[in-house]
């Protein structure tokens, strides 16, 4: 077997970080915040499987942006199936993102991963 060097995320981010305007009346999630998975280590079958903990990115509104909004042109897409609520999902990233954080435009992708390659 032959290992291949992939390239982490932050070799593709932008080292200039943005402060972000967005109003949250709780706490904004720090840059190097993470969650440690630490449900079911003390099972039997985790210590038989020998799994260690996993560290997570912390998921939420962010202190510090990589990108600056007022620049930002984003694309929203699903991949089909059925999936109650999706649409209001969709809206509410959408609203946010122009209205809370002020993004330049959000697309929304029809026909999933191949809406962007083809027409209908």
């Amino acid at each position: 077997a032959k290992f291949m060097k992939l390239d982490h995320l932050s070799d593709w981010l932008p080292q200039e970080m943005h402060e972000s305007k967005l109003i949250w009346k709780g706490n904004k999630v720090g840059t190097d915040e993470t969650v440690l998975d630490v449900m079911y280590l003390d099972s039997e079958r985790a210590k038989a499987k020998n799994i260690k903990l996993h560290q997570w990115v912390r998921a939420g509104p962010r202190a510090l942006l990589y990108f600056n909004p007022s620049e930002v042109v984003a694309a929203i897409v699903t991949c089909g199936g059925l999936c109650p609520g999706l649409n209001n999902v969709i809206r509410s990233v959408a609203y946010t993102l122009l209205k809370s954080y002020g993004a330049k435009k959000v697309y929304g992708v029809q026909y999933g991963y191949k809406g962007f390659f083809d027409s209908p």
